[in-house]
């Protein structure tokens, strides 16, 4: 992981602020100044009230006086301003960060995405995102602690110098033990962030609706629940390990802290009694110690954050740069047109997934045309999804190129070859919102809807009154069937025209009535286009154009049922095995 310097860190986060809102980001800054000079002034203007009530200078008294309610008055008003400012830009860039997740993660290939590197990256930039504002937060409130601080020295040099270097040194080990434990913290929530997402992973499953059935029935909650708590263990014990070890450190140095705000109470207090300082400076130094010593304790605990929050943000800003680096330019070409007829082709390709060096396919040629229905079979593990995927455009092939009527794949945009494909996967999108969202994909309203795309929605099987209730279990618990889950997710393939409509498994939840149903509806509307069908249920795909099976990564049988029937190769063994179970039940090993 690359680094950054303390001052990029700083410029990078205050980039953020200003493009939120550069006047509320501005404001903030300055209050925070503003509120680091009130101390000093008005210890001094304390000081010289004091030394004025003691000589009855009336007009003078009153002067200071008013003076010190004004500037009383406007740090009321400052303190006022910093708040205010810091929570909306904390809002905001909440917002903001999680926008910013998205569209790199929505860009990020999929072969990527699935890796453990670039979910643990996503992971650290998830909990990272709140960095910036308190990189922020901690970097001006050491600043203010600073200008406090610096006018408590200029105040305290006349009346001490001695106590005044003492004090420097105090602030120095202070926040450089600080400084050292902020480095630990982070290394300790760094090399723990493995543990948190398995023990988030194990709570999901102890409490997601979804998974309660099988927890339940296989009576496996204590078997979960004592991973998790091996889980949260680990993560407590380092932790308080950690922190037990800073708390001793930190008794050391607040009690020496303690100490020396008591030796300058004596030390004031000898230099009044001997006439070497006034009662004015007595009280000027109360009043200052009084404000600055909050800011002092908060010394440690501000230079932490902020040392802990400058290395967060040096993973983010390696998240952002390591996949805005890797993400390939947008293409700007066209999907052109065919004259042949010919939607799909591959030549040569093969895939395996990245740190792999074995193909999952291998040396695939395929043709698809308008019009022509191809059926993928094989065992399962053969390669059928991962060479769909390659179709759909979700991979990439290792070797080997895709087109699309005869363009490239990496000559366009990939948007616009997942505006030419419909796929139904295996583990399909169930959106918890109305049954018409999860087919349009879109916020429109039944009365915007054109007559074609209602009387496809009720060729489907549903009902006008069915389409605005809102489904599943989170909001208002309408429940669906799996059947009836998976014949949304098939209208909504269908629902937008298409160059090619790829189904994976597509009827697995069906019973054999709707199942007949839906090959009935497709075969209506995948009329004139290209279609591909992964399935185990060969009885299905018997009036498939072509059909290709699918072994060890490689395309070993091309043909038609008939054909591959009288192949009497993979093909018809499978097939013969499952329609065996149809006739007495018995089982035969392919």
């Amino acid at each position: 992981m690359f680094k950054i310097t303390t001052l990029s860190a700083i410029l990078f986060s205050y980039k953020k602020l200003i493009k939120i809102n550069p006047v509320t980001t501005i404001t903030y800054f300055l209050s925070t100044v503003l509120i680091g000079t009130f101390p000093g002034i008005q210890a001094f203007l304390i000081t010289d009230l004091i030394y004025s009530l003691l000589k009855k200078n009336t007009e003078s008294s009153l002067n200071l006086f008013l003076f010190l309610s004004v500037i009383s008055f406007i740090q009321i008003i400052a303190v006022s301003l910093q708040n205010l400012t810091a929570n909306t830009l904390f809002n905001r860039l909440q917002t903001l960060q999680a926008l910013d997740l998205i569209n790199i993660t929505r860009r990020i290939p999929i072969i990527d995405l699935e890796t453990e590197d670039t979910q643990f990256l996503i992971s650290r930039a998830k909990a990272n995102g709140s960095s910036i504002f308190y990189l922020i937060e901690g970097f001006q409130g050491l600043l203010q602690t600073i200008i406090a601080f610096t006018g408590f020295v200029i105040y305290t040099f006349s009346l001490n110098i001695f106590l005044c270097i003492i004090f420097l040194v105090s602030i120095l080990i202070y926040s450089v033990s600080s400084f050292i434990q902020s480095n630990r913290e982070y290394e300790s929530q760094k090399n723990l962030t493995f543990e948190e997402r398995q023990a988030s992973y194990l709570t999901n499953i102890l409490t997601n609706v979804d998974f309660s059935k099988e927890v339940r029935i296989y009576n496996f909650i204590d078997f979960i629940l004592s991973k998790w708590e091996e889980k949260v263990t680990k993560i407590k014990n380092v932790t308080i390990s950690l922190q037990k070890k800073h708390y001793k450190q930190n008794i050391l140095i607040n009690g020496t802290g303690f100490l020396m705000v008591g030796v300058f109470f004596v030390s004031t207090s000898i230099s009044i009694y001997y006439g070497q300082a006034n009662i004015g400076a007595f009280a000027g130094l109360v009043s200052f110690i009084s404000q600055l010593t909050p800011m002092i304790n908060n010394v440690g605990s501000t230079l932490k954050t902020f040392n802990i929050n400058k290395n967060n943000i040096t993973e983010l800003l390696s998240f952002y740069r390591t996949f805005e680096n890797d993400l390939k330019p947008v293409s700007k070409g066209v999907i052109g047109r065919t004259s042949n007829n010919r939607i799909i082709r591959l030549e040569n390709v093969s895939f395996k997934y990245p740190n792999s060096e074995k193909y999952i396919l291998k040396n695939i040629n395929l043709e698809i045309k308008s019009g022509q229905t191809l059926a993928i079979v094989g065992l399962n593990g053969a390669g059928k999804t991962t060479l769909a995927n390659i179709i759909a455009g979700i991979y990439e092939p290792t070797n080997g190129q895709v087109f699309i009527n005869d363009t490239d794949y990496s000559d366009v945009d990939k948007k616009l070859i997942y505006n030419q494909i419909g796929y139904i996967f295996q583990n399909y999108l169930k959106i918890e919102g109305t049954l018409l969202q999860n087919i349009s994909l879109s916020d429109e309203s039944i009365g915007s809807m054109n007559s074609r795309q209602l009387d496809f929605i009720f060729k489907c099987g549903f009902r006008q009154d069915e389409l605005e209730k809102v489904l599943g279990k989170q909001f208002e618990n309408v429940q669906l069937s799996g059947g009836e889950w998976q014949k949304a997710a098939f209208a909504r393939t269908f629902f937008h025209g298409k160059l090619l409509y790829i189904l994976d498994e597509p009827t697995a939840a069906l019973d054999p009535k709707t199942e007949v149903e839906i090959f009935n509806l497709f075969n209506e509307l995948a009329l004139n286009k290209a279609n591909i069908l992964i399935t185990h249920r060969l009885g299905s795909i018997t009036h498939a154009d072509k059909i290709i099976v699918i072994n060890d990564g490689e395309i070993i049988e091309v043909g038609t049922h008939h054909s591959l029937i009288n192949l009497e190769g993979q093909y018809k063994r499978m097939f013969d095995t499952q329609a065996q179970w149809y006739r007495n039940g018995d089982v035969v090993n392919v």
